[in-house]
């Protein structure tokens, strides 16, 4: 079974900051692949829009790697994406309801995914991921400053 951990971000304010967001993808044991994006600050981001950024883009990478016919498990310690993508709550409006309609068709390509809430404390990794892509961009507006 491939697991998917998710995790997103919005920082000094949410809604509103910078947007952080990541994922880690492993098999077992061996780690497929780990991304981290950043959204520069915008009215239009929020937690919820960074949490759909990483689903998006770990959905992208599974499909491009060939594993759209492979057990998956996606973990998010955001009740609201797990809830949402189960189809136990509704896709309402809000900042992030474009990226959830786009999530939400994107699982129709894949014939056995899951979603799983879990404890922020047991979503370390995706967590560190989303935070990673926020301090890599600090860090290069520094470096750019003469």
């Amino acid at each position: 079974m491939i697991t998917v951990n998710i995790d997103g971000c919005c920082v000094p304010i949410n809604p509103g900051g910078h947007a952080g967001y990541g994922y880690s993808i492993f098999n077992g044991n061996a780690c497929l692949n780990e991304f981290s994006g950043f959204i520069e600050q915008s009215s239009m981001n929020s937690s919820n829009v960074a949490e759909y950024k990483a689903l998006i883009e770990a959905l992208n990478w599974l499909k491009e790697n060939g594993n759209d016919k492979n057990e998956i498990e996606i973990k998010s310690d955001s009740k609201l994406l797990i809830k949402q993508m189960q189809g136990k709550w509704g896709i309402k409006a809000g900042l992030y309801f474009d990226d959830a309609v786009k999530a939400k068709l994107m699982i129709n390509d894949f014939l056995n995914i899951k979603f799983t809430w879990i404890p922020r404390e047991q979503n370390l990794r995706a967590d560190g991921l989303s935070r990673l892509a926020l301090k890599k961009e600090q860090f290069n507006q520094f470096k750019n400053v003469s």
